[in-house]
């Protein structure tokens, strides 16, 4: 093995224990825990068998191995930008809803009678 995968599975080993650090804490969930756990398991896979993925550049016909990496990386982070997207989108509709009954529930909101 060469001194990048040493480091990559160094690196892995230390985000996934901030990860379950963050889980044990409970600031986030078993699925988001499962997630992420899931994705650096991925990228220890790939560390790890690194010289074989060759194979699958060039079935892909993609000519360097560094591409396959930039070119996941770019849809991983779409795919992210998609899921925050919409946990915006769900949030505002909350607030909207939640304003909505402050409002009709407050008497400074209520029209008063002369």
């Amino acid at each position: 093995m060469e001194l990048f995968q040493y480091l990559l599975i160094l690196f892995v080993l230390f985000v996934t224990s901030r990860v379950f650090l963050q889980f044990k804490d409970k600031k986030i969930g078993v699925g988001q825990f499962l997630f992420w756990l899931c994705l650096w398991l991925v990228v220890l896979l790939f560390g790890i068998f690194f010289p074989y993925l060759w194979f699958v550049s060039n079935i892909l016909g993609i000519s360097r191995l560094a591409d396959v990496f930039v070119y996941g990386s770019i849809a991983f982070l779409f795919y992210l930008m998609y899921r925050i997207y919409m946990k915006i989108e769900s949030l505002e509709q909350e607030i909207t809803k939640l304003t909505r009954a402050i409002a009709f529930e407050n008497d400074k909101y209520k029209v008063k009678k002369k």
